[in-house]
């Protein structure tokens, strides 16, 4: 559900069409909740059904027409609501701990294979993050929204930070190993 209310939120920004919803995704609240293009648009036919959003055709020569969505009153009262609810509490799901859960069952190699490549996929993200990071502070947009694009990026940065640290110390403890 938080992606309906990610969508209101960057709708109330500005009318975008589900391409450009999809983009700003994929670069932005990607990193701490996900969503593939498909979901988006899934998400914007039942924000329209719902009365949330509207959208309009804007005819193109020579390309198919552009779907742009507009938020609707009552969708934003809707975000208003959402963000002003207590958040529901997170969900955590890491595929890694679950197949180390059984480790017993694989060879000392696979296992130091299998974290070696989770803290590579870590590494690559917190590089991503740092990235993005330079994005907002070069931004010339008001401190406040600034610092709302930072507040969740730093989470994801630290969290990166730990996970690799826990990778490090993994990997030391599975090579201790008889």
């Amino acid at each position: 559900m938080s992606l309906e209310y990610t969508l209101l939120g960057l709708l109330r920004r500005k009318p975008r069409t589900g391409y450009e919803l999809s983009k700003i995704v994929a670069r932005t609240t990607n990193f701490y909740w996900t969503a593939t293009r498909t979901q988006v648009y899934q998400s914007l036919k039942r924000m329209a059904d719902r009365d949330w959003i509207e959208m309009e055709t804007i005819p193109q020569v020579g390309k198919p027409s552009r779907q742009v969505y507009h938020l609707q009153p009552s969708g934003d009262e809707a975000f208003h609501q959402w963000l002003r609810r207590d958040p529901d509490k997170p969900v955590i799901k890491q595929p890694l701990l679950v197949q180390l859960y059984f480790m017993d069952c694989l060879e000392k190699e696979e296992v130091l294979d299998k974290i070696n490549a989770d803290m590579l996929v870590h590494i690559q993200r917190l590089n991503e993050y740092h990235e993005y990071e330079k994005n907002i502070t070069r931004s010339k947009r008001p401190s406040k929204e600034k610092l709302a694009d930072y507040l969740p990026l730093m989470a994801g940065i630290d969290f990166e930070e730990m996970q690799i640290k826990w990778c490090a110390k993994a990997i030391k403890m599975v090579e201790g190993l008889d």
